[in-house]
């Protein structure tokens, strides 16, 4: 089940997702040519990878291009917009 927290931000309404992303959503955001609004613990993250064994991801901080590492898709989390 999905939470969702409704906010308003200068005229954009802003859904945050309160569970992971799901393996199908991190292989669309990894191979988007659009930068996406994603998060692990409250930092927006850019996905390298998806790997697809271990249900987990290749991230980066957007601020720090070399602090490589992986995580679980379950702890990353998609912050979508959309018009008020």
């Amino acid at each position: 089940m999905t939470l969702q927290k409704n906010c308003q931000t200068n005229g954009i309404k802003v859904i945050k997702e309160a569970s992971g992303l799901d393996r199908h959503r991190a292989e669309e955001i990894a191979q988007s040519p659009d930068m996406k609004q994603v998060t692990y613990n409250g930092q927006q993250v850019y996905i390298q990878h998806v790997h697809e064994q271990s249900n987990s991801a290749r991230i980066f901080p957007l601020d720090q291009p070399e602090n490589e590492f992986d995580v679980q898709l379950e702890n990353l989390l998609e912050t979508k917009r959309g018009n008020a």
